[in-house]
């Protein structure tokens, strides 16, 4: 899951990644 959730933060822009929960998980 962890992988998955890493490609879609790179592929996705800055703006995604603040709008989704990803960025929690990424700090």
């Amino acid at each position: 899951m962890d992988t998955i959730i890493y490609q879609i933060e790179r592929n996705a822009p800055k703006r995604e990644e603040e709008r989704k929960p990803l960025v929690d998980l990424h700090v």
